[in-house]
């Protein structure tokens, strides 16, 4: 074997490896933030009935927890300029295990909501740095790994759930947590060596959320309206298959099942998509094909059709915020333009639950559906618009 055919089959290996180091530190990453979520929506049961409340307040609560995330993320870019994207990691996941810890124990609803404000900043803030790593890996390998990545929040959230509600039947409610956060924190020690930044890009006089162009607050927008149609899923399709279609209570959960499950799907497979149609095509598609999922469930009030018509939404919706987290990545400030991209997805997750349902009030379910079949509709028209002049 010569010297070059040796050098040439040494580099391959090493851009393997690299680039196999590079995605799993990146889905580790995603995977703890996820199963950390899923593991306190195991806890919320225990907390309702602990602090004597009713699901109402506690949902009121809960807004701590955005608050704490959109403030974290309108302070990420500076943040990150002042102390680094790697101190900020630990420091968001070391917050985010500290403050999940007391949320399970507590008592009192104002130590309660405090931790709730922790918990739901250092989450926010381990969003914006996970994503800005996640678009930094796919700038380094050349290659499309962003969707696949964030498939590993769902496989955390489905792991984080499972698990804890396995450790419920041998454990109570503080121990849980502790076993959790202990194992997560393992897996978060064992890939954090290999999560290296590049050199940050952004202008260092602009290290604010005003520091971003037209093209990031676009984006920003399209997220927005991403997160506000998957929380009407998560909202709504229970409700409208129990009340509207009449299934039982203990079917009416599919519809988001199929929803979560086919998301999970398809972003295992978005990365081809995209390297095959390109970022333009395949957010297109895919925003055409939740809103003829919206319309399905709509039109044919059966189980079957709802069923189907949520999973067709979920398949729709898998692919388009990552690729709009990806493409901020490549904007100028990328760090800026990712947080404000993902404050603003959170900010219309956010706004959406009393928009709509002010409509489904007036109106109807079905109507809401093609109200927001529509919006998807709108997201295409946008994003046509957005990437004409564009090469993505």
């Amino acid at each position: 074997m010569d010297h070059n055919h040796r050098a040439r089959m040494l580099n391959a290996i090493t851009g393997v490896e690299k680039t196999r180091g590079l995605w799993l530190a990146a889905a580790a990453m995603f995977f703890v933030n996820g199963a950390v979520y899923g593991a306190w929506a195991t806890q919320i049961p225990l907390a309702t009935a602990r602090l004597g409340i009713s699901d109402a307040v506690f949902g009121s609560m809960l807004i701590a927890m955005s608050g704490g995330a959109i403030c974290a993320m309108s302070l990420s870019g500076r943040l990150a300029r002042a102390v680094g994207m790697r101190p900020l990691l630990f420091a968001s996941t070391l917050i985010l295990f500290l403050s999940f810890l007391p949320l399970c124990m507590l008592s009192s609803i104002a130590a309660m909501l405090v931790c709730m404000f922790l918990f739901g900043g250092a989450a926010g803030l381990l969003d914006v740095v996970t994503n800005a790593f996640a678009a930094d890996v796919e700038t380094r390998l050349q290659k499309h790994v962003m969707s696949s990545i964030h498939a590993m929040w769902s496989f955390g959230g489905l792991a984080g759930a499972a698990t804890g509600s396995g450790l419920l039947f041998l454990v109570n409610g503080p121990i849980q947590a502790l076993v959790i956060v202990v194992l997560l924190a393992a897996i978060f020690l064992a890939f954090q060596s290999r999560v290296t930044f590049s050199e940050l890009h952004d202008n260092p006089a602009k290290t604010s959320l005003r520091g971003v162009g037209n093209g990031a607050m676009t984006i920003g927008g399209l997220a927005a309206l991403c997160f506000a149609v998957e929380g009407a899923v998560r909202d709504w399709s229970a409700l409208y298959l129990s009340n509207d279609i009449g299934v039982s209570v203990a079917l009416a959960s599919w519809g988001f099942s199929a929803f979560s499950l086919v998301m999970v799907v398809g972003r295992l497979a978005g990365d081809r998509l995209r390297s095959t149609f390109g970022a333009r095509w395949t957010v297109g598609i895919s925003a055409l094909i939740a809103a003829v999922g919206f319309v399905v469930v709509a039109a044919l009030p059966s189980p079957q059709a709802a069923i189907l018509g949520f999973a067709m939404v979920g398949l729709g919706l898998s692919n388009i915020v990552p690729i709009l987290i990806s493409v901020a990545g490549q904007l100028p400030n990328p760090t800026i333009s990712i947080a404000l991209v993902v404050s603003l997805g959170y900010g219309g997750y956010l706004a959406s639950p009393p928009v709509f349902g002010a409509i489904a009030t007036q109106t109807s379910l079905a109507t809401l559906f093609f109200v927001i079949a529509f919006l998807c509709g709108g997201i295409f028209a946008v994003w046509s618009l957005f990437t004409a002049k564009r090469r993505l």
